[in-house]
């Protein structure tokens, strides 16, 4: 309940806050995340976070990156599976990295192993970056 109550001002402060501002509202919402319960509601069509976390990994400093890999690890969503197979086409290994663990933290659960091999092909994904 409160996820619903807090997520639009923060996501209004992340647009509008300085840096510090934007760093403490990543380390916010990574924790929110981690919860089962507040999963769904940041990914709704309401707070939908994730252009969010992407916009803040392309422009955020580590810390700010850090984090908000650390939201997708926890946001066990499919709706952000191709953002993350964006992600994998990035030149920084480091980003690969952490979308290959937010793919893998994703997979657990089976309903998500099914629609990413089914529906998004990510076999040869992989191999690709294994070959890399």
């Amino acid at each position: 309940v409160v996820v619903v109550l807090v997520v639009p001002d923060l996501l209004k402060l992340l647009e509008n806050g300085n840096d510090k501002i934007k760093e403490n509202i990543s380390v916010i919402l990574w924790n929110l995340s981690i919860i089962t319960e507040n999963q769904r509601e940041l990914i709704s069509d309401r707070n939908n976070i994730v252009p969010i976390l992407l916009q803040l990994l392309e422009n955020g400093n580590k810390v700010k990156k850090e984090n908000m890999f650390r939201s997708f690890w926890s946001l066990s969503a499919t709706n952000i599976f191709p953002y993350l197979f964006k992600l994998l086409e990035n030149e920084n290994i480091k980003i690969k990295e952490n979308v290959s663990g937010a793919f893998m933290n994703l997979t657990i659960n089976t309903e998500n192993k099914r629609e990413i091999v089914t529906n998004h092909n990510i076999v040869p994904v992989l191999l690709q970056l294994l070959e890399n």
